[in-house]
């Protein structure tokens, strides 16, 4: 009885050894996955971060060619309202000597 005992706890112990050994290669199975899982998301990160700036440039510079215009088209308004504003006071300024000068105009009302 003595030895079918040990070699039931031969047994036992090289099952025990065996389900250690197989426990453990799946933990580094499972840390290995999860290490690639990692990586995997790291790379999407990356790659969608490149993205985001890329766009976020791309608006920059969009947003920075209409303030551009806007301001060139304002000038462009500004200089026009300065040129009429110029010429009608040139005028305005002509009339008022006139009329101070030479008095009003005949049929003109008062």
């Amino acid at each position: 009885m003595n030895s079918d005992l040990e070699a039931i706890i031969a047994a036992d112990e090289e099952a025990r050894a065996r389900v250690e050994a197989a426990r453990a290669a799946f933990q580094g199975q499972v840390q290995a996955a999860v290490n690639e899982r990692e990586r995997r998301r790291q790379e999407r990160y990356a790659a969608l971060l490149t993205t985001a700036q890329d766009e976020e440039l791309c608006i920059r510079e969009a947003a920075d060619r209409a303030v551009a215009d806007r301001k060139s088209s304002r000038a462009r308004y500004l200089e026009a309202r300065r040129q009429a504003t110029e010429s009608t006071l040139a005028r305005a300024a002509h009339a008022y000597v006139r009329i101070i000068r030479d008095g009003p105009t005949p049929g003109t009302r008062r």
